[in-house]
């Protein structure tokens, strides 16, 4: 399974988690389909003023890194139809600022909670963006080692 992590510098609120998680990214996105042309993609994840939702999208490069690590499509998929329009969790995303935040529990994601989430990952509401890519690209060593 593919995961897209965005790196563009475009607003404040994606310069800040950047600066606060001294990462490169700001934001994630799970890849359910790719298209032909190798830059359109069906993603899925949360984002601030939308909530989840599943989208068709254009991934360039400059602004996204795309890393490959073990999940399934069709659960991920389900995970993400089943919580369509949960909304954002603004509370929770201070949780990486202000420590003692949880995140919401009233159905409420930030993106890389819905996508750890989404892939099983317990308590995945610790992880912002670049902690997620970490545990990622470790699983994806492990699915290597495993098979070699």
């Amino acid at each position: 399974m593919k995961f897209a992590f965005y790196k563009a510098h475009n607003s404040v609120f994606d310069a800040l988690i950047r600066w606060w998680e001294n990462g490169t990214y700001s934001h994630v996105e799970a890849i359910l389909e790719e298209f032909d042309d190798g830059v359109t993609f069906t993603i899925a994840s949360s984002k601030p003023g939308i909530g989840i939702r599943t989208t068709t999208q254009i991934l360039p490069a400059s602004d996204w890194d795309i890393i490959e690590a073990p999940g399934d499509v069709e659960s991920v998929t389900k995970w993400f139809k089943d919580r369509d329009g949960a909304k954002y969790d603004y509370l929770g995303i201070l949780g990486m600022i202000i420590r003692p935040v949880e995140a919401e529990t009233d159905r409420r994601y930030f993106c890389s909670e819905a996508v750890g989430e989404s892939l099983g990952i317990s308590e995945a509401w610790r992880f912002d963006p670049n902690g997620l890519y970490a545990i990622l690209q470790a699983l994806q060593v492990v699915s290597v080692n495993k098979q070699g």
